[in-house]
């Protein structure tokens, strides 16, 4: 592994969530290549997938 993956793993040992676009940014990655170092970590057991926020329900306009 790079050791950019530490930007991933940083915020895991906070009890933060580790985001995509937030690593990607600190790391000057391309979607893909970020996508890429995630899964490995997550392949590897070095952090753990949570289920992604259900959006919230849009508003029904008065019948």
């Amino acid at each position: 592994m790079d050791e950019r993956v530490v930007y991933a793993l940083l915020p895991a040992f906070s009890d933060a969530k580790v985001r995509r676009t937030v690593y990607q940014q600190d790391t000057d990655l391309s979607d893909q290549q970020a996508i890429r170092d995630i899964r490995e970590l997550v392949a590897r057991g070095w952090l753990v997938p949570t289920a992604r926020p259900e959006p919230a329900p849009t508003p029904q306009a008065p019948s």
